[in-house]
């Protein structure tokens, strides 16, 4: 639905408004192309697939990345997780930057 406004593309944003096929509006990092096996980075392309469709507990780290303490944390946080998936396979542990997704 990207273009001019006119009164044919208020008419079909609301009509797919209306049906529920309106898509949503997802501000997404780039997909990964090497996630970290234990504690992959999940962007807002892949968030229904890792984290609503998941049969397992998620344990999730929100972060920013410039944020000194998010820097600090990130290693142990993802040596946890590779330590807790020996452990309890039934937890999931994922990261999230807030500033690149929504």
């Amino acid at each position: 639905m990207e273009g001019e406004l006119s009164l044919d593309s208020l008419m079909t944003g609301y009509k797919m408004l209306k049906g529920n096929t309106l898509p949503p509006i997802m501000k997404s990092n780039p997909i990964p192309q090497d996630p970290h096996p234990f504690a992959p980075d999940v962007v807002g392309l892949t968030f229904d697939q890792e984290i609503k469709n998941c049969d397992r507990h998620i344990v999730v780290l929100r972060y920013t990345p410039g944020c000194g303490m998010s820097k600090k944390f990130m290693p142990h946080y993802k040596e946890l997780a590779e330590r807790m998936s020996l452990l309890l396979p039934e937890l999931k542990f994922v990261t999230y930057d807030d500033k690149g997704n929504s």
